[in-house]
Formats: C-alpha cells, sequence, structure tokens
C-alpha cells in the first residue's frame, strides 16, 4: 500500500478518551411493527447490477443527510424522537468545522458483498432468540441450518479509498452540531412532554443518510459527548458504563481502578475468576443501555425506509453499536476505530450459524474494522494500571473484532507511537485515510481468545450465585 510521509498531529488530539455514536431502549410497538415477509430477501441484489473491469458496481452514489433519530437512555428511556433535514440544509452537514477543505460531495461506491445471516430477521423473531441465547450458550450451534441463508447484496467497497473516507465523515459529521433549526416529532408513545427540558443530553442519535434514489440508506451512530476522562461530558458516566459492560471481562468486576457496573462475577481461592455471561448479556439488554437503543433506532428507520438496503457505520463505540447491529439483523457494518466487539456480541447471544464456533471465527458477517495500529483501544492494549483508560476508570479487556480487521500500520509507516490521542475521527481522516494512497487489505483475525484467565458459565440470575436480580445489573458504588 503506497503512503504519503505524514507527522503524528491533527485537530482532534488530546481531546477524546472515547468518543462515542451511540443509542438506547427496546423495540417499540408503534412504527416498528411494519410488516415484514417471513424470508426476506435482498433488496439490491448484486446479480441485477453490471460491474466494471475493477469488480466495482458501476455506481459512484452520492449520499445526503435525510433524518436524525434520538432514543433517550438513562434519565428518558421512553424518549424518542425524529427530524426530517430540509433539503436547503442538506448541504450545510457536508461541511464540518474540524475538517477543513473537505467540503465535496458524500460518495461511496458499492461491490457484491455476501453475508450469512437469519432468513426471517423480524426483530419480533430475533429478539426470542437471542434471550435464550443468553440463556444457553449452545442455543446457536444447535439451531436449524435451514433457517439461514447466504444472501448476495450491494454493500459498500471496503477497497475504495473515497468510500471509506465518506463513511469516517459521516461518523465525524455526526458529533457537529445540528445546524439550523427544526421541529423534532415523537416516534409513537409513552414520552412525558412535561419532561421535555434536558432531553438533548441524554441518549444517543442515528443519523439517516440516503443515496439519490433512496435504494441505499446508511446509519452513523452518535451517542456521547466528546469526553476527557469520565467526568468531561454530560454523558461521560453512562458512556463508561456501557463501555465497561461491553469490553471488560466482567463488568469492570476484578479490576482495581476500573469503575464497576454489575455484580454478575465470583471469585474464589479454588474456583479462580468466574463470570456469568447470561448476567452481563441480560445487563447489556436492560432498557437505559445503548444496545437496546440501537435496536429501537434501526427498527424505526428500516421502518421508515421500507424498500432500501441499510448500511450501518460509526465510529468507536458507535462503531461497535454499528458491528452488533450489523451481526443481529444482516447489515453491511463498516466501523472506525472501534473497540474489539467478539466479547459482548457473544454475551449478548447474537445470531450465529451452527458450525460457526466464536463470534471472531465466523464468516460473510459483513462487518469490516477499520483502524490505526497506534490506536491502543483499536488495538486491545489499552489496559493495566498504567493504562490512560484504566485511569480514566474505563476497562478495556477485549481483544477480538468479529469479521475483517483494516489495519492501517501507522507505526512501521510513519513512525507514530501507541497513544490514545490518535484516537479521536479528525486524526483518522486527516493524518491517515487522506495521507495514504490506498486503504489496506481487510483480513479476519480467528486465532485471538478474550478474558483467557477468567472462567464463564451460562445461567439464570435466579440461579446465579452472583446479587439478587434486582440489584445485579446496577454499578455497585
Amino acid at each position: 500500500m503506497a503512503i504519503q510521509q505524514s507527522p503524528l498531529t491533527g485537530p482532534g488530539f488530546g481531546r477524546v478518551l472515547f468518543s462515542i455514536l451511540s443509542v438506547s431502549a427496546l423495540i417499540s410497538t408503534s412504527i416498528c411493527d411494519a410488516p415484514y415477509p417471513r424470508e426476506q430477501k435482498p433488496l439490491l441484489s448484486f446479480d441485477s447490477y453490471s460491474l466494471n473491469e475493477q469488480g466495482h458496481v458501476k455506481l459512484g452514489e452520492a449520499f445526503s443527510l435525510q433524518d436524525i433519530f434520538h432514543h433517550g437512555t438513562y434519565q428518558y428511556p421512553n424518549l424518542h424522537k425524529h427530524i426530517s433535514i430540509p433539503k436547503s440544509e442538506e448541504s450545510s452537514w457536508v461541511e464540518n468545522s474540524e475538517l477543513p477543505g473537505l467540503n465535496g460531495p458524500l460518495i461511496a461506491r458499492s461491490r457484491p458483498m455476501k453475508i450469512e445471516r437469519l432468513k426471517d430477521r423480524r426483530p419480533s423473531i430475533i429478539e426470542p432468540m437471542i434471550s435464550a441465547a443468553q440463556e444457553d450458550g449452545k442455543f446457536w450451534s444447535n439451531s436449524d441450518p435451514a433457517a439461514w441463508t447466504v444472501d448476495h447484496l450491494i454493500g459498500p467497497d471496503v477497497t475504495d479509498k473515497e468510500t471509506i473516507l465518506t463513511l469516517a465523515r459521516m461518523s465525524a459529521n455526526s458529533y457537529q452540531p445540528k445546524p439550523g433549526q427544526g421541529d423534532w416529532t415523537d416516534v409513537g408513545s409513552g414520552f412525558n412532554e412535561s419532561a421535555d427540558f434536558g432531553w438533548e443530553n441524554d441518549g444517543i442519535r442515528g443519523y439517516v443518510y440516503a443515496n439519490e434514489d433512496g435504494s441505499i440508506v446508511t446509519i452513523s451512530f452518535k451517542g456521547g459527548t466528546p469526553q476527557l476522562g469520565w467526568m468531561g461530558g454530560p454523558t461521560s458516566s453512562n458512556d463508561r458504563d456501557n463501555v465497561n459492560l461491553l469490553f471488560s471481562c466482567c463488568c469492570g468486576q476484578g479490576s482495581f481502578l476500573a469503575q464497576k457496573v454489575c455484580s454478575c462475577a465470583t471469585f474464589g481461592f479454588f474456583s479462580g475468576r468466574v463470570c456469568n455471561s447470561s448476567c452481563v448479556g441480560q445487563c447489556l439488554k436492560a432498557e437505559e443501555r445503548y444496545y437496546p437503543a440501537a435496536q429501537h433506532i434501526y427498527s424505526n428507520v428500516s421502518a421508515f425506509y421500507p424498500n432500501a438496503e441499510i448500511w450501518v457505520t460509526g465510529h468507536s463505540l458507535g462503531g461497535t453499536l454499528s458491528s452488533l447491529l450489523g451481526l443481529t439483523y444482516g447489515l453491511p457494518a463498516v466501523t472506525i476505530e472501534t473497540p474489539p466487539e467478539a466479547l459482548p456480541a457473544g454475551r449478548l447471544g447474537l445470531p450465529a450459524p451452527p458450525g460457526s464456533g466464536t463470534m471472531q471465527t465466523r464468516n460473510n458477517t459483513g462487518a469490516y474494522h477499520f483502524g490505526i495500529t497506534s490506536d491502543p483501544i483499536y488495538m486491545g492494549r489499552c489496559k493495566g494500571l498504567a493504562a490512560s483508560c484504566a485511569l480514566a476508570g474505563y476497562a478495556f479487556d477485549s481483544v477480538c473484532h468479529t469479521g475483517m480487521k483494516c489495519v492501517y500500520d501507522v507505526v512501521k509507516d510513519f513512525g507514530w507511537w501507541s497513544s490514545i490521542s490518535t484516537h479521536g475521527i479528525v486524526t483518522v481522516i486527516q493524518d491517515v485515510i487522506m495521507k495514504y494512497e490506498s486503504v489496506p487489505v481487510c483480513e479476519p483475525a480467528p486465532e485471538c481468545q478474550d478474558c483467557s484467565s477468567w472462567k464463564e458459565f451460562h445461567g439464570s440470575l435466579t440461579s446465579s450465585k452472583t446479587s439478587k436480580p434486582t440489584t445485579t445489573c446496577h454499578s455497585p458504588r
């Protein structure tokens, strides 16, 4: 991969410990109940498109922001709002004050992609199966192979630099304040209008971009505010709690500095460290957490755009949520510097075809994780007592990604060193994606193992030797 030399610089340095694009709440029964066929076929099959000599679908699609969905989490878990972006404001969302000169159209190419996924992906069908898989670690390995299919569809071209740059710009733009003014409308019901003050600082958002004919929709997720440490933003405590549920071996338990966010672990002289994976999975599915909110937003976007193929993207934790949604519903997912997320994918009980093994050994997931070797969060190295993540109360223990890793080796090519200051999205865009002449080759990494010093078991909260069900998922502060 040809490169141009770049210094270790960037306006995003030092400002973000863990930038988050994310979302919360259980699947609603209002707009989300749009009818689905039992066996859902790809809406855009690459059989209907001709390819050019490089194997690209002959599409250079221009995307523009159409909608924003906001879902509350801790303070307002029933809140779900939506705003449509007027055509007069679409161009203003292409501009980003932190990315001067990058104000051209958002262009993405498509490419044939294979994804192995359930034939029936309706939320009402998948949700009970995920709950069963949380209790029974062998649920998916014992599932009926006939329930699965390998679909050939149109996904983002992960070999094309402009496409990756566009998805990264979408992720970066979701950190920008909303230009102009507009009226937020309620989606569904249940929100108390008397509590309308301050809701914008609670929860996460999905930014919906569509191509010109509306046949392809991309959701970019944003949740927490940029922060330094756990005291830097209005949602930083919530962000940290979700991080420690997702990426810790057991909710921060067993770590001296990390904020503990559940009571799912037991410790014994002979048994050692033991984590109840079912307990962690159920805590991740609590209504105030980010993954259920991501499900809720996806379900409403798919109802708003019933005839569109949906892609998901995001930076950091927003990328994690994008990947988890992709694994849940069989969607193409391109993430930017997401932490290793195979561990939470397994604990959530997300769909996996029989014989696929662990989440990191699955093939044809449609997940592509772009990142840089100097980012300890992406590389799974931001841990230990001296790590900046640990000093801020974060527990990043996981090391395994699902799907494919697409790694820019900036340590070798540019002489950078490992630093959390390189985790910011602006740094990745300006000093990495734009500096390289091409994108890295994406490869699987199935050989890694998470939390080898821990033992895991699956069991219900009531049969567990952990805390009572009513207190297990609360932060023991």
